[in-house]
């Protein structure tokens, strides 16, 4: 993966994107103080999304940062060690991997459309 900034990306993250981090919030059941938290397996969750935020969603480092209220360089530091430890067997780490892919590949499952209308009724409700 090339972690240079090539092209300009945007600062925010996209609401599918939301929507995939509320979903394994939901799984979990994690509040936005135990996602920003230190206490384990809290940050191992947290770096697989940064990871399926990053690859799947082609989010910038930046805004993967904002989020989740951390500099860009421990999301650019998070993503590569995802990396790694993916290309070895570390089971705590593959077991959550494979959860959030489930999510991941569900994209019409109750809890992302949940949050999807959620979305989209506070951003017309704005308006």
């Amino acid at each position: 993966m090339n972690y240079e900034n090539v092209g300009a990306k945007p600062t925010y993250l996209s609401d599918e994107a939301i929507a995939f981090i509320n979903a394994v919030k939901k799984k979990y059941d994690l509040t936005d103080e135990r996602i920003f938290s230190r206490y384990r397996p809290f940050p191992q969750i947290r770096q697989v999304m940064y990871y399926y935020l990053r690859n799947k969603f082609q989010g910038s480092f930046v805004a993967i940062g904002k989020y989740f209220k951390k500099n860009h360089a421990t999301v650019i530091h998070a993503v590569k060690q995802s990396e790694l430890i993916l290309g070895n067997e570390h089971d705590d780490f593959h077991y959550i991997y494979e959860e959030i892919e489930q999510i991941y590949k569900n994209k019409t499952s109750p809890e992302i459309l949940d949050v999807m209308f959620e979305l989209n009724y506070r951003r017309n409700a704005i308006r």
